[in-house]
C-alpha cells in the first residue's frame, strides 16, 4: 500500500478518527449522527469553515472517514474540529495536520533514481579510470612520483627555482612587488606585544567615527520612517467584524461585567442576509448540554436559559436584522463572575456555522444597584 505519509500541502488526505460517546464517556459513539456544521476546519490559524465532505461511518463501528480536499489541504497547518451542534450525542475533538512537500515514497523513489545511475559513476568494478576524464589517469603515476617516503619519513619537495626562488633568495625573489612590503610595512605597524593595547593614529580614528556616525544617521532615519509607517497604516487594516468588545475572530476573550448592561453589534449577522436565526450560548464547559448553558439567547426565542433553568421574567435579545445583542442589567447580575465559554452559531437555513468562539469572562461589579 502506498505511504500517505506526511500529508501533503495541497494535495487531498484521508484520515481515520472516533468520536466518544456522550451517553458514556467510556466508548466510543456508533452510528454518529453528523450534519452540516458539525465539522470545520482552519487553515493556518485562520476562520473556521464547514469541511466540504462530511465523514462516512465504517458500517456502525464508530470509525469516521474523513475526507479532506485539496483546498482544504492547502495550508501548513491544517485543524479540524468536530463539535455537535446539537449538543447531546458525542463529545469534542480536534485533529491537527501539519504538512509537507512530499510523502515518504516519493523521497524513497528520488533515492533509488540515485542509487540507479550507474551510467554516471561507471560499471561495477571498472573503477574512477572508467569516468573518461585524462586527469584521473595521473592519479597513480604523477601521485607516486611525489616521493617514497614510508610513515613517519621526512618528505622532501622536489626543487623548483622558478617557483619557489634560488636557494637562499628568500620569498621576496617570487618576483610580486608586495612581498617587498610584508616586513617593512608590517613592521611599520607597531612593535607591541601580545596583550599591549595598539593606538591607531588620530586621522584613522576621526575618518572611522565620520563613516560610522554618517552611515548611522541614515539607518535610524530609515527606521524611524519605517516605525512612523507602521504606526499609521496599522489604523486602516486593522479590522473587526463586530463592535468592542468583540473582535468577531474565533478563540477571543470577551470581558463583560455582572450587573452592567451588555449591549453589542454583531455586525456579520447583520450584513448577511442570508442568516435566518442566530444564537449566543454561554457555558461553563462545551460539554455540557444546551439545556445547561449559563446563558443561551436566540433570536427567535429570546431568552432561552439562564444559569441552567428556564430564565422566567428574565430577559435578553438577538435581533438578525441589525445584529443587536442585548442582555439587560437585570439578567447579567444573575451571572457569577468567572471565566465561561462561548460561541455564536448562525443558521442560513438548514446550515449551521459557528462564527465565533472563545471565553466569555464576567467580572465582579463594584456597584450594585441591581439586585
Amino acid at each position: 500500500m502506498a505511504s500517505t505519509l506526511p500529508p501533503v500541502r495541497g494535495a487531498t488526505f484521508t484520515f481515520l478518527i472516533s468520536l466518544v460517546s456522550q451517553a458514556d464517556t467510556d466508548v466510543f459513539q456508533t452510528s454518529v449522527t453528523l450534519a452540516p456544521g458539525d465539522v470545520t476546519v482552519s487553515l493556518d490559524g485562520g476562520g473556521v469553515a464547514n469541511i466540504t465532505n462530511l465523514p462516512t461511518e465504517i458500517a456502525a463501528t464508530g470509525i469516521l472517514v474523513v475526507a479532506m480536499t485539496a483546498a482544504q489541504m492547502t495550508a501548513d497547518v491544517v485543524t479540524v474540529r468536530f463539535h455537535d451542534a446539537a449538543g447531546a450525542e458525542w463529545q469534542d475533538a480536534l485533529v491537527t495536520i501539519y504538512t509537507g512537500a512530499q510523502t515518504f515514497d516519493t523521497t524513497d523513489a528520488i533515492v533509488d533514481t540515485i542509487e540507479g545511475h550507474t551510467d554516471d559513476i561507471g560499471v561495477a568494478g571498472a573503477g574512477l579510470t572508467a569516468l573518461g576524464d585524462a586527469r584521473l589517469d595521473n592519479l597513480d603515476a604523477a601521485i607516486s612520483s611525489r616521493g617514497t617516503a614510508d610513515p613517519g619519513d621526512a618528505m622532501d619537495l622536489i626543487a623548483d627555482p622558478v617557483n619557489i626562488g634560488v636557494s637562499g633568495a628568500g620569498l621576496t625573489a617570487l618576483g610580486d612587488t608586495r612581498l617587498a612590503n610584508l616586513d617593512a610595512t608590517i613592521s611599520s605597524r607597531g612593535t607591541a606585544d601580545t596583550g599591549d593595547a595598539m593606538t591607531l593614529a588620530t586621522s584613522a580614528v576621526t575618518a572611522i567615527a565620520t563613516a560610522v556616525w554618517a552611515y548611522a544617521t541614515r539607518t535610524l532615519s530609515s527606521f524611524g520612517t519605517l516605525v512612523a509607517t507602521i504606526w499609521s497604516y496599522a489604523t486602516r487594516t486593522t479590522t473587526s467584524a463586530s463592535t468592542a468588545p468583540g473582535t468577531g475572530l474565533t478563540a477571543q476573550v470577551w470581558t463583560a461585567i455582572r450587573g452592567d448592561t451588555l449591549s453589542r453589534t454583531l455586525s456579520t449577522i447583520a450584513a448577511d442576509a442570508t442568516i435566518t436565526k442566530a444564537q449566543l450560548t454561554v457555558k461553563s464547559n462545551s460539554s455540557q448540554a444546551d439545556s445547561s448553558a449559563v446563558m443561551a439567547i436566540d433570536s427567535t426565542s429570546g431568552l432561552l436559559y439562564l444559569n441552567g433553568e428556564d430564565p422566567g421574567a428574565y430577559t435578553g435579545t438577538l435581533v438578525i436584522a441589525t445584529g443587536v445583542l442585548t442582555v439587560p442589567a437585570a439578567t447579567m447580575a444573575r451571572l457569577t463572575p468567572k471565566s465561561y465559554e462561548y460561541d455564536i452559531q448562525v443558521w442560513r437555513t438548514a446550515v449551521v456555522s459557528t462564527i465565533e468562539t472563545g471565553t466569555f469572562k464576567v467580572v465582579v461589579d463594584i456597584t450594585k444597584l441591581v439586585s
